[in-house]
């Protein structure tokens, strides 16, 4: 589906927002209530991925990541970056993490 939101200049104006600052604003509220992924906010904020984290930092608002997050994080490091880590670091940061996915 696709649909284009329009808001009136005057409304933008009455809320002292830019455009820009309108969808970053949206960005960051739909990410904090796990509507939209990282990617798919930083996308619409216009920003990359450090500068909307600090935008998420600004707000209070905590990025997302959960132990299956690690687990994927590190079979990326092991398997595709070519990282050797010994299988006992593999299961102590799972641990550390509260479970294993």
């Amino acid at each position: 589906m696709h649909a284009d939101l329009v808001i009136p200049g005057q409304v933008l104006e009455q809320a002292k927002f830019s455009p820009s600052e309108l969808r970053l604003e949206i960005a960051v509220y739909l990410y904090a209530k796990e509507r939209l992924t990282m990617g798919q906010s930083q996308r619409l904020a216009g920003l990359d991925r450090i500068a909307f984290q600090k935008q998420l930092s600004k707000r209070g608002v905590f990025i997302h990541y959960d132990v299956n997050d690690l687990h994927d994080d590190l079979t990326i490091l092991i398997l595709h970056a070519g990282f050797r880590i010994h299988h006992t670091v593999y299961e102590e940061a799972l641990q550390i993490a509260g479970e294993r996915p």
